[in-house]
């Protein structure tokens, strides 16, 4: 069940997510499917850890965290995006995208044989908290044009909102209909699985498939709509594929290009990936071995990017359903993968119809979310590491003041 539940995740969340990348959004699907099927044979069962020699039983202490679901994140495609609009002129999107992927993968690799993950531990996590979290609001907004049918939307946050505001009466009602219908879904799914799920289990699965229903039901409105309309009444993805990508070697002269611009999306999937395993580590009472999390890491860059895949990272939304879920077995993987392949080769054609607003809703309403979280942990940062530090610095404080005051009294004695 964890599988398929995952595999249905990742549908929507890969065409999302290849969006925000800027790369035709069918990547997102050829990048979700070799994740898993690397997992099926770098991950162990609980209770065992991997070794060079074979396998062995350490009582579930150490091993690849098999909770963990890694895939296209929203990060992940915004960091590429920045790439892609440097060397668009120059090669096609997909293509370099997938060379990111190579070198992340490659640094993977590289960190993870040579045993330096401790390197990581070396990075302020605050610093990164709040990075991410300003990631999120500049993708978040970046949307908000293709939520309401505007083309042309600034780069900037706080441009972004004076630009769609003065341009409200220009604002599309179709696609906004489509947009707003999908954000209002998703998030009453979302309060009912919060209320109503611990109680019961198909109530929880569908609130963690909400991603999928909705992109279901607008997918079927929108063919049922604009099938026999010259003029499509609103822009749709237009999704094409045929089977998963041929394999395909990387152009040498690009490679050099992103070599060190992809550092960046190295350095943030390896830490996302890493917290959240460590996350979920803490949650079910193992130990994450940083070495086989980058290995990992490399070895599903690498293979993923000879099949024009973007550069791909741990997902806290999805881990969290595998955790749930109680998944024992990287076996799962297998279903994911099979699932995603089913859908490149015999569901994308209905894909063909899927609304640009959707998608848009889809991301807006997931980094909702995830801001939320950041929040959170933004708050018990603040909690922990400043507050001990005010409550320290308050007997100094009192202690300079009260020596103004005395030089203030002495002074005019002088």
């Amino acid at each position: 069940m964890a599988g398929l539940t995952i595999g249905v995740m990742l549908i929507p969340q890969g065409l999302s997510y290849a969006k925000i990348a800027t790369i035709p959004i069918e990547h997102g699907l050829y990048s979700s499917w070799w994740p898993a099927a690397v997992a099926v044979f770098l991950g162990t069962s609980k209770g065992m850890c991997p070794t060079s020699f074979g396998l062995y039983d350490v009582g579930g202490l150490i091993r690849l965290i098999i909770d963990l679901s890694t895939g296209p994140t929203s990060l992940m495609g915004l960091l590429t995006a920045e790439i892609v609009a440097d060397l668009k002129n120059e090669y096609a999107p997909a293509d370099i995208a997938a060379a990111v992927a190579f070198m992340v993968g490659i640094y993977g690799l590289v960190i993870g044989l040579l045993g330096l993950g401790f390197l990581l531990d070396y990075i302020l996590i605050p610093i990164l908290t709040f990075f991410i979290s300003a990631t999120a609001l500049t993708i978040g907004f970046g949307q908000v044009g293709g939520l309401v049918g505007l083309d042309n939307t600034p780069s900037t946050v706080f441009a972004i909102i004076g630009d769609v505001l003065r341009r409200l009466p220009k604002w599309d009602g179709p696609t906004s209909g489509i947009g707003f219908g999908t954000v209002v879904i998703l998030y009453l799914l979302e309060k009912v699985g919060k209320k109503w799920g611990k109680k019961h289990f198909v109530i929880q699965y569908i609130s963690s498939s909400r991603a999928i229903i909705v992109l279901i039901i607008f997918t079927l409105i929108s063919y049922l709509v604009n099938k026999d309309r010259d003029d499509f009444l609103w822009a749709i993805s237009k999704v094409d594929t045929n089977g998963i990508a041929q394999p395909k070697a990387h152009d040498n002269s690009l490679i050099s290009k992103v070599a060190a611009r992809a550092i960046a999306p190295f350095v943030a999937a390896a830490l996302e990936h890493q917290a959240v395993a460590k996350a979920f580590g803490r949650k079910n009472h193992y130990t994450v071995d940083q070495t086989q999390e980058f290995n990992y890491l490399g070895v599903t860059n690498l293979i993923n990017s000879f099949f024009g895949a973007m550069p791909v990272g741990g997902a806290m939304s999805r881990t969290a359903v595998n955790s749930e879920c109680g998944v024992r077995s990287p076996l799962n993987g297998l279903i994911t993968a099979a699932w995603i392949l089913l859908t490149i080769y015999f569901f994308s054609p209905a894909l063909y119809w899927l609304p640009k607003a959707t998608l848009s809703a889809i991301i807006v309403s997931s980094l909702t979310i995830h801001l939320g979280r950041r929040q959170t942990q933004v708050l018990i940062l603040i909690r922990i590491r400043l507050w001990p530090s005010f409550i320290y610095s308050v007997p100094s404080l009192s202690s300079i003041s009260t020596t103004e005051c005395q030089l203030q009294t002495i002074s005019p004695s002088m």
